[in-house]
């Protein structure tokens, strides 16, 4: 799977285990802010990457955002590496998913972009698309201080998302819980019960970091830190587990 590189302070790096199992390069605050902030975003298939203007052509073939379509000369092809290096985000033939932002004069400009090594990699990544854009906006605002937050629709949000089995909605909601969300929001127990159960690390460690967050646990919450600090499989969020119980 090739992943372009951004820049060290934007980056977070997260480990799938599905098919295709892959480091994925996405920028902190990543897919929910480029939901809710991008006009289009598009699976789309890379035709050239030799257009003047460090620019390329894409063929759409599905859009997830926006109403984009055909081929479209993309702005913005290269990712600065360092004051000296540049590397292309794609390459020809790539299947990649694309969110683009419309420039004053009205081209395609690249905000990001992520090749999909295959095709369970698209689908899994059109799924999460489909499951996080209703939300996307509320989710973006948690990063942003000066905005004042519902937290009703929050849970809400929350409760919906919980219950995916898409890896890539997992991963997004445990990093949430162990940044935005720990840093702003009460802890709710309904939401951390259903993402304490959850057979995905990453997800599972987010909802103990958010747990930290309660004066005293509550007691559906400290039977299932219980188990976790128990189990002989939970490795390093047994210790995380343990030390909430103390």
């Amino acid at each position: 799977m090739k992943n372009m590189l951004l820049p060290t302070a934007a980056l977070l790096i997260v480990s799938l285990a599905r098919p295709a199992s892959a480091l994925v390069y996405l920028p902190t605050n990543s897919l929910e802010s480029l939901l809710a902030n991008c006009p289009d975003v598009v699976i789309a298939t890379v035709v050239s990457t030799d257009v003047p203007g460090d620019a390329a052509t894409i063929k759409v073939e599905n859009a997830l955002k926006g109403d984009a379509a055909g081929t479209l000369t993309v702005q913005k092809l290269h990712l600065r590496l360092s004051l000296k290096e540049k590397k292309p985000r794609f390459e020809p033939k790539d299947t990649v998913i694309v969110f683009l932002n419309t420039t004053p004069d009205g081209k395609h400009s690249i905000a990001h972009s992520q090749t999909l090594a295959n095709e369970a990699d698209r689908k899994t990544m059109e799924a999460c698309v489909k499951e996080v854009l209703p939300h996307a906006k509320i989710l973006s605002d948690l990063a942003n201080p000066k905005i004042a937050l519902d937290e009703k629709a929050i849970k809400q949000s929350l409760i919906a998302l919980v219950v995916s089995d898409n890896p890539y909605t997992q991963i997004l909601l445990g990093r949430l819980m162990s940044t935005t969300l720990a840093e702003r929001v009460k802890p709710d127990p309904d939401v951390l019960f259903l993402a304490l159960l959850s057979p995905r690390k990453e997800l599972k460690k987010g909802a103990l970091a958010w747990t930290k967050k309660f004066a005293q646990l509550p007691p559906k919450i400290r039977l299932l830190v219980q188990d976790i600090a128990t189990d002989p499989k939970a490795g390093d969020l047994a210790e995380e587990a343990k030390a909430l119980l103390k």
